[in-house]
């Protein structure tokens, strides 16, 4: 079953698993005060198989992250396409570019 924040619980963890082999440096604390979303995250952190709400957060910001990545390429592409410019040929090539773009910006986000 898919979350809606993306992927599946197995995937989340199998994914984590490859994450972040050095330690974190200036780690910062949050506090959520608002008693029933406290609660919502820590089960849902439980739930998602996550060994802290803050690893849980992390991931979730991770998640906006490429959904912004991923909008910008987007715009940018629209954008060319509302250019006016030279003749754009849509076809597998094209598309092909677009997701290794993609996949670069991506991983720039997982990978800073």
């Amino acid at each position: 079953m898919r979350e809606s924040w993306g992927g599946t619980s197995k995937d989340r963890i199998e994914a984590r698993s490859h994450k972040r082999a050095e330690p974190r440096k200036n780690v910062q604390t949050a506090q959520i005060s608002n008693y029933p979303l406290k609660t919502f995250v820590e089960e849902q952190a439980a739930k998602e198989g996550f060994p802290s709400v803050s690893e849980f957060l992390e991931e979730l910001v991770r998640e906006v992250q490429k959904r912004k990545a991923r909008q910008e390429l987007e715009d940018q592409l629209l954008e060319g396409l509302h250019s006016g410019g030279d003749n754009l040929t849509v076809n597998d090539q094209f598309w092909e570019e677009v997701h290794n773009q993609l996949d670069e910006n991506t991983s720039k986000v997982d990978h800073p």
